[in-house]
């Protein structure tokens, strides 16, 4: 499934034409490719075909306002319109010369379009808007969310099957890995914002224990490169 459809351009990014047959084909074609140049081979893997989307690239893909680990809120607004003004950029510079696709000028009640100079400039301006986000957004939200680390209060060895009490399981489903004194454990359950469940030697106890986990372990955080003209 997308996350871009033929839908998503509207707006700033919205395309005059009649037949959007061909917008389909650049979506199929460059919307993995930024995928895996900003997030990695594992995670555009893991996010191919994912529906609905976990929280983690809900809020990465479709944006949220969040609070940084220095205290200060925060927005991202979303990989979704980095991946629009990319998109947006490829289509329209291949198609204005030879199709109806283009960007028109309003002159009274009728519409011109812009001339191929102008329009180069619209689209490039376009593409350094969404390459923009990746600096002001996608990345701040990727650091901030690098490592989360939590101080687990309880600990209870159910015959080697841990049931660990964390004050927050942000971004964690089970099959995660966590690490707890630099050794990895997978998790069965998580409940979320309460505990993990994992299994291990019996006869240990983590409570206060740092928790830890790499929500966007393998992400690149690539910058889109500001075009000039």
């Amino acid at each position: 499934m997308s996350i871009v459809t033929t839908a998503s351009f509207v707006g700033a990014y919205k395309i005059s034409t009649d037949n959007f047959s061909g917008l389909s084909d650049y979506i199929s074609l460059y919307e993995p490719m930024y995928l895996r140049d900003v997030l990695g081979d594992e995670n555009a893997d893991e996010l191919n075909g994912m529906s609905p989307l976990t929280t983690k690239y809900d809020e990465l893909i479709n944006g949220v306002t969040y609070t940084n680990e220095s205290g200060y809120k925060k927005i991202n607004k979303g990989l979704k319109t980095v991946l629009i003004a990319m998109i947006y950029f490829h289509y329209v510079a291949d198609n204005f010369i030879n199709t109806s696709v283009g960007n028109v000028r309003k002159a009274n009640e009728n519409s011109d379009r812009l001339t191929a100079g102008e329009n180069a400039q619209t689209c490039v301006t376009k593409h350094n808007l969404g390459a923009m986000l990746t600096e002001s957004d996608i990345r701040p939200f990727l650091t901030n969310y690098n490592t989360i680390k939590e101080t687990a209060s309880n600990s209870v060895d159910n015959a080697g099957e841990y049931t660990v009490s964390i004050a927050s399981t942000k971004f964690l489903t089970a099959g995660d890995v966590i690490e707890i004194d630099g050794i990895e454990y997978t998790t069965t359950t998580v409940n979320e914002d309460v505990s993990v469940v994992f299994t291990t030697t019996a006869g240990l106890d983590f409570t206060g224990k740092e928790v830890k986990w790499q929500p966007f372990f393998g992400c690149n955080g690539n910058l889109i490169d500001i075009m000039t003209i």
